[in-house]
C-alpha cells in the first residue's frame, strides 16, 4: 500500500492524480504535488507498472491495472500484492473475480485485511496457462468495454430524457400480422420440402431445429402460399415461451409456422431486427405472460397482441440498437459456447481421472505416478460429524443445492422459507472442511462441501460427514461429481415413491484411492478447471429493455 496522504497535502487542482476509495478506477477529485509524490514513490512502497490494484474498503475487490502512470493512491484502502515469478498478474486479475477470501465468509465484508489476502489459497497452473487465461479474459474485458463506450456514444439517448420524444404505436399500425396455421399437419409431414416452424423452435433472436427438422409436402405448402413467411417476418411464440421472437431469414424464407404470431414489418416505420430486439426483453415477455390465458399452457392471444405498443424512434436509431444488441447476442453466444466446452472437457477428465469399470488405474495420470489404486470403503474414510443444534444456538441455515453447494437459507427461499421460524434445536451443525447432502436429493447432484470456518446449520433430513487424514477432501468431491458416484447411488437407493440414498448406504460402498500426493494433485487439476468454468459462467448479461423508451 501507498504511504498515507493526509488532506491538507491534497487540493481541487495539481499535478498528480490522488486517487480515494471513492474515486478509484474513475476520476480523482483530488490532487498533490509532484515534490510530495516523488518523495513518496522513493521512500515507500508504490506499485509496478502491470500490478493489480484492488479496493480493501468499501465496494471490496474492486480491481484497477496499474499503467504506470504518475499517481497516487489512498493508503491502506487501496492495495496490491508483491509477487514472484509463479503468478502472473493477468491471472490474478482473473482470481479477484471469484475469490472468497479467508476469514471473511459468512459476514458482511466491511473490510479487507492484509491477512485475509495473505491466508487466502490460491490454485495455479503453470505461468503459461495463466498467462492464456489472463489474455482470454483481457480480451473479453476489452471487447465488454468497447461495447459499453459504443453504448454511451452511440445509444447514450436510448436511455435519457430525450428518448420520451419517440412515437407510441400499436404493433398493427406497423405491419401486417396474421396468425400460422391452426390445423393438423402430420399427415403431411415429409423429409424434405417447405420448412415448418413451430413455437419450440423459435428462441430469443433465432430459430433452432434441432438435429430433425419438420419439413411440409410441396402440394400442401402451395396451397397454403399466403401463409409462407418472407425475409424479415417476425415469429413470435403464441403459445408456451410466450413472446420470444426471431427474424426469418433468407434460411427461412418461404417456410410456414405452426400457430405463431407472424408480424411483417412496414419497412419505412420499423426495422425487422429492432421489433425481435423489443420483443425479446424482459418487459414485453412479462407483459405477454401477464395478459395471457390457457390451462395448463399459456397463450399469448392475438387479440391481445393486437394491443402491443412498441416505441418506435427513428429508422437509422432504430438499426443502431438492433445492431448493437446482435452483436451482443453474437459474444454472448460465443462465451455460452466456451462454457458448454469447459464443462464437457470436464465431465471427460473425470471420466479418464478416475479408474472405470473395475479397473484398479485411471486412463491418464500425473507423469511420476504408476502405483495402482486401492479399494477404499467410504466406511474407512470417512465418519459421521453432525452433532444436534441442542443449545440452539443463533448459526446461520443453510441448504445445498446442485448448481451452487451450500447456500444461506434467506438466498434460496423468499424470507428464508420455512426454516426461519422453525425450531433449530434438532437441526445438524456443520462445521469446516464436512461434506453434507439430503438423502432424497443426492441423485441430482446436491451435496456440499462446506470449507468456511463459521459453524452453520442444516436440516436434520441431512447428512453430515468428514473424511479421514488420508484423503483429500478437494480429490472426493470431484468424485462425488463423476458418474461413477451417480451409479453407486442408483445401485443403493432405496424407498418406494421417493428414492433416499442415506449415509449408511454410503457407508457401504467404495471407490478407487491412490496415495495422498496423487490425490492432490488430481484435486486441484480439477480446481483450476472448476475456477475457469465460473469466469464463464460470469459471461455478460446486458439487460436491452431499459433501451425502449416508456
Amino acid at each position: 500500500m501507498c504511504r498515507r496522504i493526509f488532506k491538507e497535502q491534497t487540493s481541487e487542482n495539481g499535478e498528480i492524480p490522488f486517487y480515494k476509495i471513492g474515486t478509484f478506477g474513475g476520476e480523482a477529485d483530488a490532487f498533490i504535488s509532484r515534490e510530495l509524490f516523488e518523495e513518496y514513490k522513493a521512500k515507500y512502497q508504490y506499485p509496478k507498472k502491470g500490478d493489480i490494484l484492488i479496493s480493501a474498503s468499501g465496494s471490496i475487490g474492486r480491481t484497477v491495472v496499474f499503467t504506470g502512470k504518475n499517481e497516487y493512491f489512498q493508503d491502506s484502502n487501496i492495495v496490491w500484492l508483491n509477487h514472484d515469478k509463479h503468478l502472473d498478474n493477468s491471472f490474478l486479475k482473473c482470481f479477484y473475480s471469484i475469490v472468497k477470501w479467508a476469514g471473511i465468509e459468512g459476514s458482511t465484508i466491511k473490510r479487507l485485511y492484509n491477512d485475509n489476502i495473505l491466508n487466502t489459497a490460491i490454485t495455479l497452473p503453470s505461468v503459461e496457462e495463466q498467462q492464456k487465461i489472463g489474455a482470454y479474459f483481457e480480451n473479453l474485458d476489452n471487447l465488454i468495454t468497447l461495447h459499453q463506450r459504443k453504448c454511451q456514444i452511440d445509444g447514450c439517448r436510448f436511455q435519457s430524457p430525450l428518448a420520451i420524444t419517440w412515437e407510441q404505436r400499436k404493433v398493427t399500425e406497423i405491419g401486417k400480422i396474421y396468425i400460422g396455421l391452426v390445423t393438423t399437419m402430420t399427415k403431411h409431414y415429409t423429409d424434405e420440402g417447405t420448412l415448418l416452424i413451430r413455437n419450440s423452435d423459435i428462441k430469443d433472436g433465432k430459430f433452432e431445429f434441432g438435429d430433425n427438422p419438420i419439413y411440409l409436402e410441396k402440394t400442401f405448402a402451395e396451397k397454403n402460399e399466403t401463409r409462407m413467411h418472407q425475409i424479415g417476418d417476425v415469429i413470435t411464440v403464441h403459445t408456451g415461451d410466450v413472446g420470444t421472437s426471431a427474424v426469418i431469414t433468407e434460411n427461412e424464407a418461404k417456410s410456414i409456422g405452426f400457430a405463431t404470431i407472424v408480424t411483417r414489418p412496414n419497412p419505412k416505420i420499423i426495422d425487422s431486427n429492432y421489433l425481435c430486439s423489443f420483443l425479446n426483453t424482459d418487459k414485453h415477455k412479462k407483459w405477454a405472460v401477464s395478459i395471457s390465458t390457457g390451462d395448463g399452457r399459456t397463450n399469448y392471444n392475438l387479440g391481445d397482441y393486437f394491443e402491443l405498443v412498441v416505441p418506435v424512434p427513428s429508422i437509422a436509431e432504430q438499426k443502431r440498437i438492433a445492431s448493437y444488441i446482435q452483436k451482443l447476442n453474437r459474444l454472448i453466444t460465443l462465451h455460452q459456447r466456451k462454457y458448454d466446452k469447459l464443462t464437457n472437457v470436464k465431465k471427460s477428465m473425470l471420466g479418464k481421472m478416475f479408474p472405470q469399470n473395475g479397473s484398479n488405474v485411471p486412463e491418464i495420470r500425473f507423469k511420476g505416478f504408476t502405483e495402482a489404486w486401492e479399494q477404499r470403503k467410504f466406511d474407512d474414510i470417512t465418519y459421521p460429524a453432525g452433532e444436534k443444534n441442542r443449545d440452539n444456538l443463533p448459526y446461520e441455515s443453510y441448504s445445498v443445492t446442485n448448481e451452487n453447494g451450500f447456500i444461506p437459507q434467506n438466498e434460496q427461499f423468499e424470507n428464508g422459507g420455512t426454516m426461519a421460524t422453525a425450531d433449530k434445536s434438532m437441526y445438524y451443525i456443520v462445521s469446516k472442511n464436512s461434506f453434507a447432502y439430503n438423502p432424497a436429493r443426492i441423485n441430482v447432484g446436491s451435496i456440499g462441501y462446506y470449507d468456511k470456518p463459521e459453524n452453520v446449520i442444516v436440516s436434520s433430513l441431512y447428512e453430515v460427514f468428514k473424511t479421514s487424514e488420508d484423503i483429500d477432501d478437494r480429490f472426493l468431491w470431484h468424485w462425488f461429481k463423476s458418474d461413477a458416484f451417480q451409479r453407486m447411488i442408483e445401485q443403493y437407493q432405496e424407498g418406494g415413491v421417493r428414492l433416499y440414498f442415506y449415509y449408511d448406504k454410503l457407508c457401504m460402498c467404495s471407490l478407487p484411492v491412490p496415495d495422498i500426493q496423487e490425490q492432490r494433485k488430481i484435486g486441484k487439476q480439477l480446481d483450476i478447471l472448476d475456477n475457469l468454468i465460473t469466469l464463464h459462467q460470469r459471461k455478460p448479461n446486458f439487460y436491452t429493455g431499459g433501451y425502449y423508451a416508456e
